[in-house]
């Protein structure tokens, strides 16, 4: 599992961030108050407070290809 914070606080940002994560072959969550909702759908990230930072979280161990992956969007 990996772990890291993003930020999507626009329609571009969200957009290519769902393009991005359909392209692991893995699930991929993102969680916000309290909320977990499946990263992967446009729909279910609306529902999170995107003003604020996320954390997403990968169920793999392949943490090169995701944190390349998410490396865009991420804050610190």
């Amino acid at each position: 599992m990996v772990e890291k914070t993003v930020l999507l606080s626009n329609f571009g940002k969200l957009k290519n961030f769902v393009a991005e994560m359909n392209t692991l072959d893995f699930d991929v969550s993102a969680v916000s108050g309290g909320k977990t909702v499946n990263a992967k759908t446009i729909e279910e990230l609306f529902a999170l407070d995107l003003t604020r930072p996320i954390t997403v979280i990968a169920d793999t161990t392949a943490v090169g290809a995701f944190t390349k992956i998410v490396k865009p969007f991420e804050i610190d």
